[in-house]
């Protein structure tokens, strides 16, 4: 899927989709030196491929109680 680069952080960039939706995308996803108003081929197919946890490797899982006391 196309975007468009709307802005760029220290981690992460902004990218407006090709059907008007926002993502917040890590760097270490796109091509490096890119700027802003650069077109990125984002590595999915479609938002669904997100929801339907294709892309397990990006999500951080906390399957532990943590006692904090």
């Amino acid at each position: 899927m196309k975007g468009k680069v709307l802005d760029i952080t220290q981690s992460d960039a902004i990218v407006s989709l090709n059907d008007g939706s926002t993502m917040d995308i890590s760097l270490s996803k796109l091509p490096i030196h890119i700027n802003i108003g650069d077109m990125v081929d984002i590595p999915f197919s479609t938002l669904e491929s997100l929801n339907n946890n294709v892309f397990n490797h990006d999500t951080l899982g906390n399957n532990k109680i943590v006692d904090f006391f």
